[in-house]
Formats: structure tokens, C-alpha cells, sequence
């Protein structure tokens, strides 16, 4: 995760914090700001065990296959089926609209949609770095590997299945 993820994840963290002990103090003998609060930490709970489990934690490429580790899955892509990859710029990003998923806390986890690159699905742990994955069935993977010498790494291998 870089400096920025932690940050959105800790102010978010923060907010419900606080929103949760305004509501607590604020409950006295009425119950219903206390159930609003649980019902709120609850829910900050359950997206950060999502984004914990969720979140890819490495990038690997391995006989042929490029995997996209979680805690919990593992997505692996044959690098015979990538058509192309290549770095997510600040124009792919206007535009960005999240249709499912969690944005912002321990990363970017979901599906999107922009007007430039229409329907993709997100597996960021940071929000730098990113790289789009077309592959040749007409699916668009956005990851955000520490190191964006892996856009070359792969690109290479596509030329080397291809001859």
C-alpha cells in the first residue's frame, strides 16, 4: 500500500470513529442513535475485512501465467490470452466511475466503468502505478504493481508466445 491508500484508509477509520462515539454520546436514553452506531461500525468492520482479504498483496508471473494474489483468491491470467499491457494514465482515470466495489480503503477493489475504456475490473493495493491488462476476450484488469517495469516484463513475454 502506498503513503496515499493509508492515508484514505486512516482518515476513513477515523471518520467512523468519530461519527460512532458522537452517536454513542449523543444516545442517553434514546436507542436509536446507539443502534445507528453499531450499525455503522459494523459496516466500516465488514469493508476493511473485505479490503484486508481482497486486496492483492503480490504479482507474480509463473509458468506462463501472470497471478494476482489476495489473501484469500488468487486471479490467474495466461500470458497467451493478454492482447496487450499497459500503464492506466491520468486520462484513464476521468471519467472513472465505480459501479461495485470498495474504493479508497486498503486500496481500489471492483468493478468500474470510464467513457475511455468502458467496463473494467480494479485490483489496486496503491493508488500509483497502475497498469491496464487487455486481454483478447475483451477484458480489462487494472493492477498497481510496486515496480512498472513489469509492463515491459510482460510485453516481452506476449512477443516471445506470439512467435
Amino acid at each position: 500500500m502506498d503513503k496515499r491508500t493509508k492515508m484514505k484508509t486512516i482518515f476513513v477509520f477515523l471518520a467512523f470513529a468519530l461519527l460512532t462515539g458522537f452517536l454513542y454520546a449523543k444516545s442517553d436514553n434514546n436507542k436509536a442513535p446507539f443502534v445507528i452506531a453499531i450499525i455503522l461500525s459494523l459496516t466500516y468492520l465488514i469493508a476493511c475485512v473485505f479490503g484486508i482479504y481482497q486486496t492483492p498483496i503480490s504479482y507474480k508471473i509463473l509458468n506462463g501465467n501472470l497471478i494476482i494474489k489476495s489473501r484469500l483468491t488468487q486471479k490467474v491470467i495466461n500470458i497467451r490470452e493478454i492482447f496487450n499491457v499497459r500503464i492506466f494514465d491520468s486520462e484513464d482515470r476521468k471519467g472513472l466511475i465505480r459501479i461495485f466495489g470498495a474504493e479508497g480503503v486498503l486500496g481500489n477493489i471492483g468493478y468500474y466503468s470510464s467513457t475511455r475504456i468502458n467496463k473494467m475490473t480494479i485490483l489496486t493495493s496503491r493508488d500509483t502505478n497502475w497498469v491496464l491488462i487487455n486481454t483478447k476476450d475483451n477484458k480489462k484488469i487494472v493492477i498497481s504493481p510496486d515496480d512498472l517495469e513489469l509492463v515491459n516484463f510482460v510485453t516481452e513475454l506476449i512477443k516471445n508466445k506470439k512467435k
